[in-house]
C-alpha cells in the first residue's frame, strides 16, 4: 500500500466513543452518503467547500473509532 496510517493526532468526540457498534456502523453509512452529497453540492451546485470538510472530518472520526474496535462485520 502506498500510504501508511499514522497514529491519530486528535481526541475523538466523546459521542463517537460512546456509540454502540450497530449505531456506529449505521452512522458511518449515513456519513458516507453525506460526503457524496456535500461533494456533489460543492462540485456542481456552488455550495461551500466547508460542508465537504465537515463531512470528511466526521467520516474520519467514525472510521478511526471503527478501526480501533474489533468489529466482525
Amino acid at each position: 500500500m502506498i500510504w501508511k496510517r499514522s497514529a491519530p493526532t486528535k481526541e475523538l468526540h466523546p459521542r463517537i466513543k460512546k456509540l454502540d457498534t450497530p449505531s456506529l456502523l449505521s452512522w458511518m453509512d449515513t456519513t458516507l452518503m453525506s460526503v457524496g452529497m456535500a461533494y456533489d453540492g460543492w462540485r456542481y451546485k456552488d455550495k461551500s467547500p466547508e460542508q465537504v470538510n465537515e463531512a470528511l472530518d466526521v467520516l474520519n472520526d467514525l472510521w478511526e473509532e471503527i478501526s480501533n474496535r474489533s468489529i466482525d462485520k
